[in-house]
């Protein structure tokens, strides 16, 4: 019996594909799961599909998807921590120049009990076959270093099509640098995995990947039987206040999912360049239940657009989190400029934008700004802290303000004592 690892140490057997792979070095360098990664890795090899098959059953024994049987799209029943439950296979299209790296990721899903995705070596020839694909893809994998159109542009002509507004799009790079992050989660991106990856990890993150389609399918049919129960008017289902509203075309506006990812991953990199801070709407419930749905996502977007054009010239993120609630990435030497340009302007965009009621009057919005929060080296807390730590203080604000608010309302009919009743209804009107 050869020792765990013994296969990613040992030479394999000299055939056509390896010797391709040792022709062609640039292909990627993957660590060998059997063994602790370290910063020098060696190349991939086919020898390695092995090891990587055992350490994938490892982890898939409880909750392997089993497709036997199915294509791409198609229901059926899968086990997770010993529970039966219903999914569909996911559809992946998988975009790299490195044929090598294809064949890897194509062996990877095999294993983790995924139907084989769709290849494609361009992101031409990936916007090819979306073109004339007759059922849409669920997921992507982008490589960002191609010739002619790198995964970048390929990510963002992707979101462009309207089926694929929301479908995940994982980057899988050997660019590590805070700049290819930043502008691959501002082009869309869902997930982002450098190389050299852990097979584990990919497949963990192609779970996560599947959990979010499935919920989103799952809201979509909620939706559509509130529609089919309630023909020709809408319905206002209260989980629309708390619901993380899509925003697209909106500069800097990025899916609260993909976000944290953004945080996870410059964390990762150990890069904590980064200041958190958040934005809350806080009578957003008073202007939930005098508004109508449609009106109500229309605010959102107008309220996502008002921050964005307050912040016209920095470079950051940002994400709606449901419940009026919005939260902003930017560098942290930047940190105290875009909070002071939130401060400044945001209100003043607002009060352009209010909404009417239903009694037909202008609805105030009153918008709290919270204190940055820096991501830091020596933090124990965690790569999310400093965001959880900048709702917490916006959160806090918000209540504040409608304290002070309610004082005042309580207060201001003993205000009108003694004033007559004309003059009474014309200053309340005002």
């Amino acid at each position: 019996m050869p020792a765990p690892g013994a296969a990613c140490r040992g030479r394999a057997p000299d055939s056509a594909p390896l010797r391709r792979l040792r022709s062609r070095r640039r292909a990627g360098r993957f660590p060998c799961p059997s063994q602790p990664a370290s910063r020098r890795s060696r190349p991939f090899r086919t020898a390695d599909f092995p090891t990587w098959r055992q350490e994938i059953a490892t982890i898939s024994s409880h909750d392997r998807i089993n497709h036997e049987g199915c294509g791409a799209g198609e229901r059926h029943t899968g086990r997770r921590n010993g529970q039966a439950y219903r999914v569909e296979v996911m559809r992946i299209l998988a975009v790299d120049d490195d044929a090598i790296i294809l064949e890897l990721l194509a062996e990877i899903m095999k294993s983790a009990g995924y139907p084989a995705p769709e290849l494609a070596h361009s992101g031409a020839e990936a916007l090819a076959i979306l073109g004339a694909a007759d059922e849409p893809f669920d997921c992507f994998l982008l490589d960002i270093q191609m010739p002619e159109m790198d995964g970048i542009e390929l990510c963002r002509r992707i979101r462009g099509l309207p089926q694929y507004g929301r479908a995940p799009i994982l980057m899988l790079t050997a660019m590590a640098e805070k700049s290819y992050i930043d502008r691959a989660f501002a082009a869309g991106a869902s997930d982002y995995i450098t190389k050299p990856f852990d097979v584990i990890e990919l497949v963990t993150r192609l779970r996560n990947a599947q959990t979010i389609v499935e919920e989103r399918r799952r809201h979509l049919e909620h939706q559509l039987a509130l529609m089919a129960a309630h023909p020709g008017h809408e319905t206002k289902d209260r989980a629309l206040l708390t619901e993380p509203i899509q925003i697209p075309d909106i500069d800097g506006m990025i899916e609260h999912l993909a976000f944290e990812n953004y945080l996870l991953q410059l964390s990762r990199g150990r890069q904590f360049m980064s200041s958190l801070l958040a934005a809350k709407i806080a009578n957003i419930t008073e202007i939930f239940e005098t508004c109508s749905p449609r009106t109500f996502r229309f605010l959102i977007a107008d309220i996502a657009e008002a921050i964005s054009d307050s912040l016209r010239g920095r470079e950051f993120l940002m994400a709606y989190r449901g419940a009026g609630l919005f939260v902003v990435a930017c560098d942290r030497r930047m940190a105290d400029a875009v909070h002071a340009d939130l401060k400044a302007n945001l209100q003043l965009q607002l009060d352009e934008v209010l909404p009417l009621g239903d009694h037909g009057r202008p609805i105030p919005i009153d918008a709290v700004i919270g204190a940055p929060r820096a991501q830091g080296l020596f933090r124990t807390k965690g790569a999310l802290a400093p965001m959880h730590e900048a709702i917490a203080d916006v959160e806090r604000r918000a209540l504040e303000l409608l304290s002070r608010r309610r004082a005042e309302a309580t207060a201001a009919p003993s205000l009108l004592a003694g004033v007559p009743k004309r003059r009474k209804a014309a200053l309340v009107h005002w």
